[in-house]
């Protein structure tokens, strides 16, 4: 249900909505450039192009709801299949052990893949 519903408010997601068209959803954080000619240099990102983790168990997660979605949702949700995301470890029980719904088990996943790749938590 909670993947249906992300889904189904996808619309609310920052960069495909204009700041006057949803107030509030403005950054919070201004954008900080240093002034023009100065000596400041803009680091690069260090994620760019970077291979991040997509967690078996979510997909799965995905694909079940999928089965069961319809119209819009269904498509968003499909588009979301290959999408990285963070395992939340909110207990000491998914810390140690294999698979994809582990700490260890989706850093031995990532790490065998033949490019490692970055594993966010």
């Amino acid at each position: 249900y909670q993947i249906k519903q992300l889904a189904a408010n996808s619309h609310f997601m920052v960069g495909e909505v204009e700041p006057s068209d949803a107030p509030g959803l403005e950054p919070s954080v201004p954008s900080v450039r240093p002034e023009p000619g100065s000596s400041v240099e803009i680091a690069s990102n260090p994620f760019e192009g970077q291979d991040f983790y997509v967690n078996p168990s979510y997909s799965e997660s995905l694909d079940k709801s999928i089965g069961t979605a319809e119209g819009a949702v269904r498509l968003t949700l499909e588009s979301m299949r290959g999408v990285p995301s963070a395992y939340w470890l909110d207990t000491k029980d998914k810390i140690e052990g294999t698979g994809s719904k582990t700490m260890e088990g989706i850093l031995a996943d990532a790490a065998a893949k033949s490019t490692p790749e970055l594993v966010t938590f």
